[in-house]
């Protein structure tokens, strides 16, 4: 057991330094639940580096769902544009809300690049608010204007599958990391 956390510790601290030399001697000594918990935590955090071992190198889907959240969502929930970009030219998937992720986060940029690559602008769990309504409610005029602009019209989620009408994946969204700053 102590094996276990000293190497998921060495595999954060790898992550941290966006090293992924480390990464990649690690990583496969780890329980499923740890390796999805580092997977999300590489995007999460900005790690370029160790994200682009994973994808390139390891072929990581970019559609599945890593501690509750997409790659894409976790880079744009944690404001690192460089992530988002690296993801949206490697095609990973608009499901979900990584648009409103972009926008409680006031990321005019991120914002930007999604809407650009054809974000659902209405996209969100149903009866949750969508990227409009975070932008209305925190009063962000700038973003609000580029996702009307977009052609947002609904206050609230009216699905996470990209518009198209199929079934996005994983749209059952449970989180299973802690709160930010919170303990237990």
């Amino acid at each position: 057991m102590d094996g276990d956390r000293e190497n998921a510790t060495r595999v954060a601290l790898a992550i941290e330094a966006d090293d992924p030399s480390v990464l990649e001697e690690l990583l496969h000594l780890l329980d499923a639940a740890q390796r999805e918990h580092a997977i999300w935590y590489v995007a999460a955090i900005g790690s370029c580096a160790c994200l682009r071992w994973l994808v390139e190198g390891n072929g990581i889907d970019l559609a599945a769902r890593y501690d509750g959240q997409t790659l894409l969502e976790a880079a744009c929930d944690d404001d690192h544009l460089e992530a988002v970009r690296l993801l949206l030219g490697w095609g990973a998937t608009l499901a979900g809300t990584p648009l409103h992720c972009a926008v409680r986060r006031s990321s005019e940029e991120i914002v930007r690049l999604l809407v650009e690559a054809g974000a659902w602008v209405d996209q969100g769990y149903p009866g949750s608010p969508t990227a409009l309504a975070f932008a209305r409610r925190r009063k962000l005029k700038e973003l609000e204007a580029a996702v009307l602009a977009a052609g947002a019209t609904a206050m609230t989620g009216q699905g996470v599958d990209g518009g198209d009408g199929r079934p996005g994946p994983g749209t059952k969204f449970v989180r299973k990391r802690k709160a930010r700053g919170g303990s237990g």
